[in-house]
């Protein structure tokens, strides 16, 4: 079956081989092709609707995926603030522990103590709470309040 399919083509060939030669070997010119008959065909109406349906699609998508990304970036954004924020807040808290620490005893109520916890809480960042000396002041009070205490001794002693 298949050797009489292929017979059939090679005489087609053959028969188009000599219809050629036997006009004399000159190409004849082809038809030129067949213009269709009426106006060009419109797309279908289904057609349009499907890829319109399938633009909106695609833009909903692409909307979606973008709202999705910055949403992630600001929570990002947002949690990473919070995190500078809460340390901050945690650096303040250790520095007044810190200087409840140091001012006890006849500094309790110094005046110092609150100027220092005044300015912790001013503070707008850890680099600026480390510049904050605390023991070295509260070193520096003591000293200071054993100074006026001995100097007030001794006016008594000279005095009395």
């Amino acid at each position: 079956m298949a050797e009489d399919i292929e017979e059939k083509i090679r005489r087609l060939r053959e028969l188009g081989k000599v219809s050629v030669e036997e006009k004399g070997g000159a190409k004849v010119p082809s038809a030129p092709p067949a213009k269709p008959s009426g106006p060009a065909r419109k797309p279908s109406g289904l057609g349009r609707l499907r890829e319109r349906e399938r633009r909106r699609r695609i833009i909903i998508g692409a909307s979606i995926l973008a709202i999705i990304i910055i949403a992630v970036v600001v929570g990002v954004y947002i949690t990473y603030q919070n995190r500078e924020t809460k340390q901050l807040q945690e650096a303040k808290l250790a520095k007044v522990a810190e200087v409840n620490k140091y001012f006890t005893g006849e500094l309790q109520n110094d005046t110092l103590k609150t100027q220092l916890i005044n300015r912790i809480n001013s503070a707008k960042s850890i680099d600026e709470l480390e510049k904050i000396d605390v023991k070295g002041l509260a070193d520096q009070r003591k000293a200071q309040l054993e100074q006026e205490r001995l100097q007030k001794e001794l006016q008594e002693i000279l005095l009395g």
